[in-house]
């Protein structure tokens, strides 16, 4: 879950823009990129599930 900045997130051959507030969820076995592109902090909160 997103609390602050703006995140890029690749998952595969997808890529996913989330802001403060949004959440994703995908499998974790794919291949995955986070990317902070811009010149603000980004703080996130990683949830793993098995």
């Amino acid at each position: 879950m997103m609390s602050e900045g703006t995140l890029e997130l690749h998952v595969e051959k997808q890529v996913f823009l989330l802001s403060k507030g949004q959440s994703i969820k995908f499998l974790a076995d794919k291949e995955h990129v986070y990317k902070n592109t811009q010149d603000e902090l980004v703080r996130f909160y990683n949830l793993i599930f098995y």
